[in-house]
């Protein structure tokens, strides 16, 4: 039995994950067997008898010539027509008056339609950023920092699900509820630190596929960053064949990775009990938490770009028919398809960390072990750097074709500027390509696995200003109506938003200070006192966010 010891923590994991999914279709089950007032759905007789021509109706089309509203029309009940400027004919609400017939009876069809845009989210939680801040957490703290990942995974479903009621309540995807709410200059202001996020998001993707490219072909990292746009490219041209087509593709890249990094953590020797003491909550294990790494992980795990993604992503199943059962049922549907490829990601990075755990903690010759060089540290692992190699290289380019997305969703619900989906790949992964191919001329491996940890922070800090706007449409009656969040929920969603923002300045301030300096007021006065003045001024913008008012219905008027 102790021989097998090391092979626990990994099937603790897949056990998890399984029981999560057989717990979630039970769930599913009983709804539909219940036959509940909230288990109403989209008519998906209808909509898939014509969703091979309704691709372009949605973010993310194919772009074949449709009557968008002749579709919407026939979708859509008589008395809810939509009109050609986008709004719904009447008050705009969702219908509350019973569908006497009621909704078709749920299938596994139906259930199916549903899945796909929650691995094309979760996709972003097991991107090379995430694998470089796995590796710094198990360098520096073995697997003292894991319960960081389950929390913040788990609260990232909850931030997804928001997203969710925001699209299919307002039929908004966040970055035009945002346009559409804020002042001209505050929404400008909030498009350009979207627009940051999703190019400062594909950094780790192509630094990523350059130490893929040279683990197998010995490249060098500059060539390899350069040619991830190639592949980026090849991969978005399957679009002409549907959004569908790319959500398959995601798919088979998250399986090819937890294969190979399943792989990897069964065959090492680990210490479970260890891994058991960190999984779940912090201090067991009484090893001193890395604060830039609990930022990172924040960082790379609650994605901000993930946000306006899953709000577009979730619209591309077609209009869902305006009265209140069927919109219910699509959030019940869309709102379960993230939770099992969370899980299977939070398996992933689990495993990634107790990798490093074994095999860099307390190494003095790992000190700047990073995605570049993981797999050499792995001992008596055969095949190690190729496995390592197919993740990276699966992790990279997945992450790349998901960040395009999210950076056309963004112009186009900020600005109304749609771009030929090669030509935004092009725009994005330019933008990242150039640093990165300048810092891998003149440094090494490591400035750019440094390079990365950075990102993963300064993603942290710059999540607020996608997650406050989600959150306070979602808890306004001005733009939600009856729907809005409770009371309850509601001061839930904005402590939960607080605590971000505060984990974001204490790590940030404890990290730059080191953990041996305690309070000191004169050094927060001289040699502090830029950094605290740039937080005031962080804290005093996202305060302004949450704080102007919501105008509804008279956005548009307001204008």
């Amino acid at each position: 039995c102790h021989h097998h010891r090391h092979r626990i923590a990994p099937l603790v994991a897949f056990v998890s994950a399984v029981s999560c999914g057989v717990a979630m279709v039970q769930h599913l089950a009983e709804v539909v067997d219940g036959e509940t007032e909230e288990a109403i759905g989209t008519p998906i007789a209808r909509l898939r008898a014509m969703s091979r021509d309704s691709a372009s109706s949605s973010p993310g089309g194919s772009g074949h010539d449709l009557d968008i509203n002749n579709l919407r029309a026939r979708l859509l009940p008589e008395k809810r027509k939509m009109s050609v400027d986008g709004e719904f004919e009447g008050d705009g609400e969702v219908d509350d008056a019973s569908d006497e017939e009621g909704p078709p009876p749920l299938t596994w069809k139906d259930v199916l339609w549903y899945m796909g845009p929650g691995w094309m989210v979760a996709i972003a939680y097991v991107d090379p950023g995430n694998y470089q801040a796995d590796i710094s957490s198990g360098k520096l703290t073995a697997y003292s920092q894991n319960w960081v990942i389950l929390w913040t995974s788990l609260l990232s479903i909850y931030i997804q699900v928001l997203c969710v009621r925001l699209a299919q309540r307002s039929r908004q995807t966040l970055s035009q509820a945002i346009a559409e709410e804020y002042p001209r200059f505050v929404r400008y202001t909030l498009y350009a630190v979207a627009e940051f996020t999703v190019m400062i998001t594909d950094l780790p993707e192509v630094i990523g596929f350059g130490f893929a490219v040279k683990l197998f072909l010995g490249w060098p990292i500059w060539v390899g960053v350069i040619l991830s746009l190639v592949t980026t490219m090849l991969f978005l041209s399957s679009q002409h064949y549907g959004f569908r087509v790319l959500e398959f593709i995601i798919m088979c890249f998250v399986g090819v990775m937890s294969v190979a990094i399943f792989y990897e953590w069964g065959v090492s020797k680990g210490d479970s009990v260890a891994f058991l003491k960190g999984a779940f909550l912090p201090g067991l294990s009484g090893i001193p938490p890395d604060y830039l790494t609990v930022l990172g992980i924040i960082g790379c795990v609650v994605m901000p770009h993930n946000l306006y993604l899953h709000s577009a992503a979730a619209m591309t199943r077609g209009d869902v028919q305006r009265t209140e059962k069927y919109v219910n049922r699509a959030i019940l549907l869309c709102s379960l398809d993230i939770v099992l490829p969370v899980l299977v990601t939070v398996a992933i990075n689990y495993g990634i960390v107790s990798l490093a755990a074994r095999s860099l903690y307390k190494n003095p010759d790992a000190e700047k072990a990073g995605i570049g060089d993981f797999c050499q540290y792995f001992v008596g692992l055969k095949g190690g750097c190729v496995m390592w190699g197919i993740a990276l290289l699966a992790a990279a380019q997945s992450s790349a074709i998901t960040t395009t997305y999210a950076g056309q969703y963004v112009m186009d619900g900020f600005l109304n500027l749609k771009m030929a989906m090669w030509k935004r790949a092009i725009l994005t992964r330019v933008t990242a390509i150039g640093p990165s191919v300048i810092v891998a001329v003149m440094y090494d491996a490591a400035a750019l696995q440094f390079m990365i940890d950075l990102v993963n922070a300064a993603l942290a800090l710059l999540l607020p200003f996608a997650l406050i706007p989600l959150v306070k449409f979602n808890t306004s009656r001005r733009k939600m109506g009856k729907y809005a969040s409770k009371r309850t929920e509601s001061i839930i969603l904005w402590i939960m938003t607080a605590a971000v923002v505060v984990v974001n300045i204490i790590s940030l301030k404890l990290d730059l200070k080191g953990r041996s300096q305690g309070f000191n007021f004169h050094r927060e006065i001289t040699k502090a006192l830029p950094l605290n003045m740039l937080l005031v001024l962080y804290v005093c913008i996202l305060s302004y966010i949450a704080l102007e008012p919501v105008k509804g219905k008279q956005a548009q008027a307001l204008r």
